[in-house]
């Protein structure tokens, strides 16, 4: 005990020991471990997560793509049925304007024809009241 005394350990620092051995037993039972509990808890749910958001992240990626293929075959379908209808109306344009064509044409001829058989009569009325004039002039000219 002798030795204790010499290095200045008196009974405070025992009684400071007992106090800290029963603070330490305390704090480790009622703080630390369910802190310690709490934290493994958290990490667990933690890693469960980080697991869980990488295969959404693969997931979404997945089906970003899976939409990008079907979006362009969509798109392909919508072209193709445009094409389709537009080389339809197109030739139904053709065909409506054709046909509007054939008939001014021919309206355009039936009324030349009827223009010159109209003007085939008028040219042969007046070459027949021609002698008929050139007769009341040369009357009127000669005084009878």
């Amino acid at each position: 005990m002798e030795i204790i005394h010499q290095l200045g350990i008196n009974q405070t620092a025992l009684i400071q020991f007992a106090i800290f051995v029963c603070m330490f037993f305390f704090l480790n039972i009622y703080l630390f471990t369910p802190y310690y509990l709490a934290l493994k808890e958290r990490e667990t749910r933690t890693l469960g997560g980080e697991d869980l958001a990488l295969e959404l992240q693969k997931k979404s990626t997945e089906l970003h793509s899976e939409y990008q293929v079907k979006a362009k075959e969509v798109s392909k379908q919508i072209k193709e049925i445009y094409d389709s209808h537009r080389n339809d109306a197109v030739k139904e344009y053709d065909l409506i304007v054709g046909k509007a064509r054939e008939e001014a044409a021919e309206l355009l001829e039936k009324n030349n024809k009827t223009i010159g058989q109209a003007i085939q009569a008028v040219a042969a009325s007046l070459g027949a009241e021609t002698t008929t004039v050139s007769m009341v002039i040369t009357q009127k000219l000669l005084g009878k």
